[in-house]
């Protein structure tokens, strides 16, 4: 054992123009290897008794507090600005992006689809009734001389072609700026599409092999398009929000501390309910909503779950914004490359007019009555004049609790009372029972599809 020193350690005293600190060690018996400790007595010159005098730190000298401040506020200035400045550069290269690759992008083809919308219609109606397929362009040219097309189809035929050849160029000039391979891909198929339209147009591909079948349009085209440009701006939001640190963290601690059984069931078991959900036949509601619906309508899939339906309709061709409020879910729904889907529930929801149609397929049933006329209101918001909402409920038929999901069973005559008694605009145009699995004895829907009349 070290010996212990019975020498007091002398005080230290630290000399300014304004006052001595003292420094005076905590004790005269300590070992080699303890520290010594001091407490510091501030010694005030030329000064008058202050209240303070009686206690152990009395005045001290402002200028060092006020210099020691200074620094510490100019060194978190400093981090804090170039903080500022890299977020600032990040948000400028995505505002970049947008403005010089996805929206020109965008512009070209909504042009396109402009022209295409108005060529050859008496045609493609023709054929839809006689085939119940939709018509393709590169098949009739490979059967048919562009001469049997009216004159001003084949006006407006060289003006697709033209508008065509832009797109190609466009992104052949502005591809390297693309991060994403699924998007580049897809892109590449159209560019090929293209291409071929522009032979055929010049009747080069009369008689062409059946091959030329698996050169199509790529209908993922516009909705994936459009979900790049609402992925860069959800960006820019989330960079623009960690300017507020305090808010923003907040509102992340708020929503994870919000617990709900329902989505915590969803959350802990969301892969097994992609495979139990994910290749159920939806074909007669999809068929039947389809109906309502627009050439490249704009759909809000609401309460998304896994997104097996927000794939279904970006594949032919719509654009689809999807949103839940399962954290998880809404992971495997970004999984699809072409999805945007946001994190949030029915009582976030906040457009105007901006949807041709939403899509609530077994969703609002998790909805408590007392949110049920909010949720409802803001979803009709959501939606543009003649625009149509589809929304599924489960019926207690063959109900049976299996697990600790909540559901909440509403009747036809309850929607109508909450639709009529708040003057949501909604009309009924559609409704239909169905079954899980198409078994009489599972679990029984009930669907409706409501047009917003104003």
């Amino acid at each position: 054992m070290k010996n212990k020193t019975n020498t007091q350690t002398p005080p230290i005293t630290i000399t300014s123009k304004e006052c001595n600190i003292i420094l005076n060690s905590s004790s005269s018996h300590q070992t080699q290897s303890q520290p010594v400790i001091y407490y510091a007595t501030l010694d005030v010159k030329n000064s008058k008794a202050t209240p303070l005098e009686s206690t152990n730190f009395q005045l001290s000298d402002i200028t060092v507090i006020v210099g020691a401040f200074s620094l510490v506020f100019a060194i978190w200035k400093h981090s804090s600005d170039k903080k500022n400045a890299r977020t600032k550069a990040e948000i400028d290269k995505i505002q970049e992006r947008i403005r010089t690759l996805y929206g020109p992008l965008k512009e070209l083809r909504e042009e396109s689809k402009m022209l295409y919308d108005i060529f050859a219609v008496e045609l493609k109606d023709s054929y839809f009734k006689s085939n119940g397929e939709h018509f393709r362009t590169l098949t009739y040219l490979r059967e048919n001389k562009i001469t049997t097309l009216k004159p001003y189809d084949q006006e407006i035929l060289k003006q697709i072609v033209d508008i065509s050849r832009k797109n190609i160029t466009f992104i052949e000039d502005n591809g390297w700026a693309i991060d994403s391979s699924a998007l580049s891909t897809l892109l590449g198929n159209l560019c090929a599409h293209f291409r071929t339209m522009e032979i055929a147009a010049e009747d080069k591909m009369l008689g062409a092999s059946d091959k030329l079948k698996d050169i199509v349009f790529p209908l993922e085209t516009d909705g994936a398009i459009d979900n790049e440009i609402k992925k860069a701006q959800a960006q820019i939001n989330n960079l623009q929000q960690k300017e507020f640190t305090f808010t923003y963290w907040l509102k992340k601690m708020v929503k994870t501390m919000t617990k709900c059984k329902t989505i915590e069931y969803y959350n802990k078991n969301a892969d097994a309910y992609y495979m139990a959900t994910n290749n159920i036949d939806m074909s007669e509601s999809y068929k039947i909503f389809r109906e309502y619906l627009p050439r490249g309508a704009r759909i809000l899939d609401a309460g998304c779950g896994v997104g097996r339906d927000t794939r279904f309709f970006i594949s032919k061709g719509y654009k689809v914004q999807s949103f839940d409020k399962s954290q998880r879910m809404c992971e495997i729904t970004r999984k699809y490359p072409f999805a945007y889907c946001e994190q949030m529930s029915f009582l976030d929801v906040d457009f105007y007019e901006e949807f041709d149609a939403i899509w609530a397929n077994a969703s609002l049933l998790h909805v408590p009555q007392k949110h049920l006329t909010e949720a409802l209101t803001r979803l009709v918001r959501s939606l543009k004049i003649n625009g149509f909402l589809f929304a599924s409920f489960k019926t207690q038929d063959n109900y049976q609790k299996k697990d600790q999901r909540e559901f909440f069973f509403y009747t036809k005559d309850c929607l109508e009372k909450i639709i009529i008694d708040n003057r949501l605009n909604l009309k009924l145009i559609k409704s239909w029972k169905s079954y899980k699995d198409n078994d009489l004895s599972k679990e029984c829907f009930e669907s409706y599809i409501w047009k917003r009349i104003n």
